[in-house]
């Protein structure tokens, strides 16, 4: 079924929602008292982890849970990158993404210091989990964009895929 999805919508347009807890830095930020999760994402298809070493995690991921193989991204930087709605220079960051049946894990860890939910969140005292994703074509996702603005949130981060990654 992953494959299945990349192959028909191509690279996955991620949307990233806030947890609800104390860190609320993704890319739509919870209305105080508001549910977690709606209709408007449809079904979740990543969990992703925010670390301060990379190599580590994949040890513990790799060796403790039988989670893997993952493929590496080293040292990519997004393109347009928009940080809470201006535009910003983007973080660069190395990422690990790999499976669990069905179920992408991204792992991520940021090596600068520009502004980004994954700076934040580590700065907040964080590490671990940080978002879920779901995947949808780019109609889909500019008109699920456009309902949650209407509805009063507020985009934390915008970005596309670097080019060589697409």
């Amino acid at each position: 079924m992953v494959d299945e999805t990349i192959r028909r919508f191509g690279v996955p347009n991620i949307v990233y929602i806030d947890s609800g807890r104390p860190k609320a830095h993704c890319l739509f930020r919870r209305p105080k008292g508001g549910p977690f999760m709606s209709g408007f994402f449809g079904e979740m298809r990543q969990i992703a982890f925010v670390v301060r070493d990379l190599e580590k995690a994949l040890d513990y991921w790799t060796r403790t849970l039988g989670v893997g193989p993952f493929f590496m991204m080293r040292d990519v930087t997004p393109d347009n990158y928009r940080y809470r709605g201006r535009p910003a220079p983007p973080p660069r960051i190395s990422l690990a993404l790999g499976f669990s049946g069905e179920f992408q894990m991204e792992i991520i860890q940021q090596l600068d210091d520009n502004p980004s939910a994954y700076r934040d969140y580590l700065a907040a005292g964080h590490e671990g989990f940080q978002h879920v994703s779901s995947w949808m074509t780019r109609a889909e996702y500019d008109r699920v964009c456009g309902e949650l603005l209407i509805l009063g949130k507020s985009v934390i981060r915008h970005t596309h895929a670097p080019a060589h990654m697409a």
